[in-house]
């Protein structure tokens, strides 16, 4: 790649569903495009796939999924694809994308991996032996918090100069204060009346987000009397029947309710709260988010909640258990003037994750490596 050519750049991963991972590949490739890259995306289709490409993406959907015969169907595109448009970086969010992405003859350049560690993801098949040679085979790695840092070191064995801490970015501009007149709309919009504190939980309701304490939670505020809490799940996934069964079962009506997928910053103008019960994250972008718009938040302690809570004084945390999450959301939920203190520090924290930093770090990885001893070979030639 010389001086004055465009950057050619392939995203590659999952945009089916709405969640974390989408959302950071939607506003990755929203940056490499401001950023003056000719970015495209490999993906499996889905609503986000939509945005990025009303955004001036090229879009490439494939239907894959974890399944050897998923990836028997993805490999043939995946290679049409790499072969027209030759990009300078293959950057890869999951182990298909990369496993595919070998398969189809050019290794990723970068792998965001965004969590900690790997899960039993792909199929049956995926222990022992077989589980080392499914882990991802790129150049260089990308992690979001300190602790994946640690685990790529001790699994992977990655020299340090090929692992990059990059945290996912938040749009700052995007996901701003509202006006009191943006608040209040908010609040009408979820039934909420003065005198409520409002806790929200935004996200996937999966067991991994702990979206099923929310109900434990409501269970013990509705206990020991908390009547104006009023806790919110805007989101869907699989934890969905069951936290409605549970709901109906105990009676928890008047204190927890579950809407759908709605847009997330309207739910933060909402909130007095934003809860994150989560027991597995990466960089937690509904986090960040939430900040942006000045919304304290609580979450457990888990990925990279030392990257944005300052306990106190920029959000809050608790251990990753039930009961304590339980204990500490109770406990902030009856402190209203506690929360509405770490507002501007929040919005200030964020600050530090704006997208524009994330896109900053991203390309200098690029950059670096495209000018470095391992730049790829494609078609017979450095790109």
């Amino acid at each position: 790649m010389n001086a004055l050519e465009q950057m050619r750049v392939l995203q590659f991963g999952a945009t089916r569903g709405r969640g974390g991972i989408p959302n950071a590949i939607r506003d990755l490739c929203r940056g490499l495009l401001a950023a003056g890259c000719d970015t495209r995306l490999v993906c499996n289709g889905g609503e986000v796939s939509d945005q990025i490409e009303a955004a001036g993406c090229k879009v490439y959907r494939l239907d894959w999924s974890r399944s050897l015969a998923g990836l028997g169907r993805t490999l043939p595109g995946a290679m049409r694809v790499l072969h027209a448009f030759k990009p300078h970086i293959v950057h890869t969010h999951g182990r298909v994308p990369s496993i595919v992405s070998l398969l189809a003859g050019r290794p990723a350049d970068f792998y965001t991996m965004h969590s900690v560690g790997f899960s039993h993801e792909v199929g049956w098949f995926d222990r022992g032996w077989i589980r080392k040679f499914l882990l991802p085979t790129a150049r260089n790695i990308i992690v979001l918090n300190a602790q994946a840092t640690s685990w790529v070191a001790q699994h992977m064995r990655k020299p340090s100069e090929r692992v990059h801490l990059i945290p996912n970015g938040v749009d700052t501009h995007h996901f701003r204060p509202p006006t009191p007149a943006e608040r209040q709309a908010a609040r009408n919009g979820f039934g909420l009346v003065d005198g409520d504190v409002a806790g929200f939980f935004v996200g996937r309701l999966h067991e991994r987000k702990g979206a099923d304490r929310m109900v434990e939670l409501a269970s013990a505020l509705q206990q020991v009397g908390r009547d104006r809490a009023r806790l919110n799940l805007v989101g869907e996934g699989p934890l969905l029947p069951p936290i409605q069964a549970e709901i109906g079962a105990q009676g928890l009506q008047d204190t927890i309710r579950v809407f759908g997928w709605s847009d997330p910053r309207v739910a933060y103008w909402a909130a007095d709260l934003v809860l994150m019960p989560s027991r597995v994250e990466g960089f937690p972008l509904v986090a960040a988010e939430a900040m942006a718009c000045a919304c304290p938040v609580l979450m457990t302690r888990v990925g990279a909640f030392e990257m944005l809570i300052d306990e106190g004084v920029t959000g809050f945390s608790c251990p990753p258990d039930t009961k304590a999450f339980v204990e500490a959301a109770s406990a902030a939920l009856l402190n209203f003037e506690g929360l509405q203190c770490v507002r501007t520090a929040a919005r200030r924290r964020s600050e530090a994750y704006d997208l524009r930093v994330q896109m900053g770090k991203t390309m200098r990885a690029y950059r670096s490596f495209l000018t470095g001893p391992h730049a790829p070979v494609f078609g017979g030639r450095v790109v």
